[in-house]
């Protein structure tokens, strides 16, 4: 599993805050955590 910092970078380069980034990873977990790897 990505740390956190690791989910706020991808957040940030998504222009997302965190809590949204890891709605959508709730949302979608396959995809993006693919996208994270």
């Amino acid at each position: 599993m990505k740390t956190y910092d690791n989910y706020t970078v991808a957040a940030e380069h998504e222009g997302l805050t965190v809590e949204t980034y890891l709605k959508q990873i709730v949302q979608c977990p396959g995809r993006r955590i693919q996208k994270l790897t």
